[in-house]
């Protein structure tokens, strides 16, 4: 079993290292795809975003994140992921010195600095595997066959937000671990059978709240989280208005440490910048859009978001949403009682379907939606795709041979296909 174990990880840890081995970035695409492409040999190489400069020169001058003027007031909103990058810098530094090893990188226009390229490169290691460890853990209870489990676990590796983020400095790794997080949390809050203290969930929504000053997606975290306590208070009961305001009781807490941060730099600098709403306008967008042009404006705008996001959200989760609609055809055709389902299997759908909820509004209502965002809808819809597998598995309808070689041979064509495609494109 543990060689097994080992066989598994191992190959695992190989999909992000064949990905050094995929088609470069074609310099005439370097400008649309933000990014550069860097070469260890003329084979293996890797593609460097615009935005990693930034980060790593803030691992080395945490402090510019307070400058008044200049590219460290970028990432104000985000000073965890900085702290988080400048601490595994220093790690990498004295691990280099130890050594005595040198590492040249350089991109097409400035050399890279070999302990904060690692530094990140860690926090992206860690982030994958946070994902893969929960993503079993949530799913161990189900008794999910283990090459559809191994398969089912390629897809945390093996898409396009690894591929063209994993071996540079970014934020962009969040949405692998945030999803599959979110899915773990809420299956665990949603567990009648467990024991849930109050001061320690509501210590838990302030510490997602603190997370968000890692990357702001955690917000969607923190909401679902309120709604699968307020899910569990009030079952068995008229859920309105008790669960609501339940959920509006709570999930104000997420927002107060980045309300803290922000009234602090203000403090300090005399202004705030996010990134985010300066550049990509999110969450400000329908109050710009009224403001400068009437409501009329605003509708079109808003149907054109809404339009847009849910043509990339379809093509981004085109595998998986043929994958669910092929078994819910089978459940269908044998005549699967979804009220006969095991609690654990009940359990993780409703966690599914509330982070789903969640983070379709939350995207949908960002005001920019790109490829790489889909990711936050992806493992639910997977989740939810094993355990309707496991639960025709179960009653005799699907074969368990059968599940397995199907979901073996996905797994390996997804993996093919994302080495094989040119990137990066996320």
């Amino acid at each position: 079993m543990r060689l097994r174990r080992f066989a598994f990880a191992l190959a695992l840890a190989a999909i992000p290292v064949c990905y050094l081995l995929s088609p470069a970035v074609l310099r005439k695409d370097e400008h649309a795809t933000c990014s550069q492409d860097v070469r260890f040999s003329p084979a293996l190489g890797f593609p460097w975003n615009c935005d990693s400069p930034i980060f790593v020169a803030l691992a080395q001058r945490p402090v510019a994140l307070f400058d008044r003027v200049g590219p460290g007031k970028t990432w104000q909103s985000r000073p965890l992921f900085i702290a988080a990058g400048a601490l595994s810098r220093a790690w990498m530094l004295t691990a280099l010195d130890f050594l005595r090893l040198d590492i040249p990188l350089h991109a097409r226009v400035e050399p890279i600095e070999a302990a904060g390229w690692l530094g990140y490169l860690l926090i992206n290691v860690l982030l994958v595997a946070g994902a893969i460890f929960l993503f079993r853990r949530a799913l161990a209870e189900l008794s999910v066959p283990a090459a559809t489990l191994a398969a089912a676990t390629t897809f945390l590796v093996a898409n396009h937000v690894v591929k063209t983020y994993f071996w540079t400095p970014h934020t962009q790794m969040f949405n692998i671990f945030i999803p599959v997080f979110t899915i773990f949390l809420a299956s665990r809050t949603l567990d009648g059978t467990r024991e849930h203290a109050p001061a320690r969930e509501y210590a838990t929504l302030l510490l997602l709240g603190v997370a968000c000053l890692l990357y702001g997606s955690f917000l969607t975290v923190g909401g679902v989280y309120a709604a699968a306590i307020a899910w569990r208070r009030r079952r068995g009961e008229p859920k309105w208005p008790g669960a609501f305001l339940d959920f509006a009781r709570r999930a104000p807490i997420v927002l107060l440490p980045t309300v803290g941060w922000i009234a602090f730099v203000r403090r300090v600098t005399g202004t705030f910048y996010s990134h985010e709403t300066a550049k990509w306008d999110e969450f400000v967008w329908p109050y710009k859009e009224y403001a400068r042009n009437g409501l009329p404006s605003l509708v079109r705008r808003a149907f054109t978001y809404q339009q847009h996001f849910v043509d990339i959200t379809l093509g981004e989760l085109a595998v998986p949403l043929a994958i669910l609609i092929l078994l819910l055809v089978l459940a269908i055709g044998a005549k699967i009682d979804v009220r006969r389902f095991r609690p654990i299997s009940t359990r993780l759908v409703r966690a599914c379907l509330l982070a789903l909820a969640f983070n379709a509004v939350f995207y949908a209502g960002l005001g920019f939606y790109s490829g790489r965002l889909s990711w936050n809808l992806y493992p639910e819809v997977l989740v939810i795709a094993v355990v309707l597998a496991v639960e025709l598995s179960r009653s005799g309808a699907l074969r368990r041979r059968t599940l397995d070689r199907a979901a073996l041979a996905i797994a390996l064509a997804n993996f093919v296909y994302w080495w094989i495609r040119p990137g990066p494109y996320a």
